[in-house]
């Protein structure tokens, strides 16, 4: 028992840790950011709870899905099956978001300005649920795979919308996704990147200030072999 406690409390620093670089935490992260979100947005919309209940529930799901792969898991291992989960709970807060028209919201803005957001991070849980499935493969290959995918997840949610009533398909809305998309990829991209040079230069320096153990070589005197 004692044990487990010791574990819950170095589970709980390293969660609660800003600077703990474990994927999970900043997975957690943006699905909590955005529940928050998603409730002030509806309050200054004029929304009712109940019309917004489905996608905010993919929401906080989505963060409890990430916070038990962080304690089950806290080596920080991205095993295909565990990448695809963000995924498939963001895209359905997508897809539930999109099946209605929202008729008493009061327009107070652009709701629009919500597509960039949501599609950027469509990209970066893209890009998680690819980069185990094509770390083998070239970069090049990754990134085609995050584009054409959330490419097509756009083009099939503005079809979806064609059939809601209260709603229009458009083109600039699929354009606009797919650089949201994009940027959801290269901020992936950058984050990793920045990962892998800040672990190669602590490694650089752990060995740099390990003492040399080895033992001298010893000079052969060549008088004494004569």
């Amino acid at each position: 028992m004692h044990s487990f406690n010791i574990s819950a409390s170095i589970f709980r620093r390293r969660l609660l840790s800003p600077a703990d670089p474990n994927l999970w935490n900043w997975v957690a992260a943006i699905f909590a950011i955005q529940t928050f979100g998603s409730l002030i947005v509806m309050q200054l919309l004029g929304l009712h709870l109940a019309e917004v209940a489905l996608p905010i529930v993919f929401l906080i799901l989505g963060a409890f899905v990430a916070v038990f792969f962080r304690w089950y898991d806290p080596s920080n291992k991205l095993v295909p099956w565990k990448g695809w989960a963000p995924l498939i709970f963001y895209a359905f807060f997508i897809f539930f978001l999109s099946n209605r028209s929202y008729p008493g919201a009061i327009p107070r803005f652009d709701t629009k300005v919500f597509h960039p957001i949501e599609y950027m991070t469509l990209g970066i849980f893209l890009s998680v649920a690819w980069y185990n499935f094509s770390k083998y493969r070239s970069s090049t290959f990754f990134i085609l795979c995050v584009l054409i995918s959330g490419i097509l997840f756009a083009v099939s949610d503005e079809f979806h919308q064609a059939f809601i009533p209260g709603r229009r398909a458009r083109i600039t809305d699929v354009l606009i996704d797919s650089i949201s998309v994009a940027l959801g990829c290269g901020i992936f991209l950058l984050a990793t990147y920045s990962k892998k040079l800040t672990k190669d230069e602590s490694l650089s320096q752990s060995l740099q200030s390990e003492p040399d153990k080895r033992q001298p070589v010893c000079e052969t005197n060549p008088s004494s072999t004569e």
